[in-house]
């Protein structure tokens, strides 16, 4: 009698996925959550790294806030199978990953800390990199800086939100 084997599909990199394809897995750990509201309906979206340190966001649809919020938690690591991937055309996005992921109601998460993926190092960018112009406007960068200026301010009205212009300096 021979032995029964499975083939089981091994998870994808991150710099890998694209969105030519619809069934991934990939084994991630997640670095940052955030939760949203948008027209009254509460989301999260959250940034995931995989083994070699890149970086995808994650965006939780409401519809699986309440099943997903409490399962999927920062510093912890999962299989993500089964996701939408979406082309990352925001105006100013946190990875410099051409796309992010939207999971969906077919969306599987499972393994948690099944994964040996390290924390993520903060990726600083250097003031000297950001004078010398070798900066993209529509990526948000992890600087280390004391704030040596506050310049105009403004209350938006209607909002609780203000507009600080304020200059940085190096430490």
């Amino acid at each position: 009698m021979t032995g029964i084997s499975t083939m089981e599909r091994q998870p994808s990199l991150l710099k890998d996925v694209h969105n030519g394809k619809e069934l991934w897995k990939i084994a991630i750990k997640v670095k940052d959550k955030w939760n949203i509201v948008r027209d009254g309906k509460q989301s999260f979206e959250i940034v995931v790294v995989d083994c070699k340190g890149d970086a995808i966001v994650v965006i939780v649809p409401h519809e699986l806030n309440a099943t997903l919020d409490p399962t999927i938690v920062e510093k912890n690591s999962y299989t993500f199978q089964n996701f939408q991937v979406l082309k990352n055309d925001d105006q100013f996005k946190l990875t410099d990953h051409k796309f992010k992921l939207r999971l969906t109601g077919g969306t599987r998460v499972s393994d948690v800390n099944r994964h040996d993926i390290p924390y993520p190092m903060p990726k600083f960018k250097d003031f000297v990199e950001i004078a010398a112009g070798k900066w993209r406007e529509d990526l948000l960068y992890d600087i280390i800086g004391v704030v040596d200026d506050i310049g105009y301010t403004q209350a938006i009205q209607g909002t609780r939100k203000v507009q600080a212009n304020f200059r940085l300096k190096d430490l």
